[in-house]
């Protein structure tokens, strides 16, 4: 009988411990990460097809997560539009580190930009336990959910041609 009182306030010590832990890392400030993108010089890849070199910095004290996606913008009379969207692996970039992302050019345009979307990159136990609970309110509370992925849009400037 000792045994199992002892594992059930056991089991119980660790649910609270995870609650907390848990509501530690969801309340943490959403900070925009310091991201820049450059624009280098133009390239081909292997098949020919014509490609732009950007450098993405990171001058975040911390790590950023870049997402696997790109938009190509033009622009237009008020403001710019979005035209094309490319895929791509994305990327962890640590603290003060950069990369370089090759993008597909856009043809026949003489002005244009292009932009990803880069977050915070949190530790592994932050980001199981946000996925769960933006899951778990997408079901229960599907138009009124508290939590939500947060991303930020990371443009770089025009490139003219």
């Amino acid at each position: 009988m000792k045994r199992i009182l002892l594992i059930v306030g056991s089991l119980l010590i660790l649910g609270v411990v995870a609650i907390i832990i848990a509501f530690m890392t969801l309340t943490q400030p959403k900070l925009r990460p310091n991201v820049t993108v450059k624009f280098l010089a133009f390239t081909n890849d292997a098949t020919g097809t014509r490609m732009a070199t950007f450098n993405l910095s990171n001058a975040s004290p911390w790590a950023i997560s870049r997402g696997g996606s790109y938009s190509v913008q033009l622009p237009v009379s008020n403001g710019w539009r979005t035209t094309n969207r490319g895929w791509f692996q994305g990327s962890i970039v640590p603290a003060g580190s950069s990369e370089v992302v090759l993008v597909t050019a856009p043809t026949n345009q003489n002005r244009w930009r292009v932009s990803f979307t880069t977050s915070k990159q949190n530790a592994a136990l932050t980001e199981m336990t946000s996925e769960l609970m933006y899951q778990l309110e997408k079901l229960t509370r599907p138009k009124r959910s508290r939590f939500r992925r947060v991303g930020y849009v990371t443009t770089s400037d025009p490139i003219q041609e």
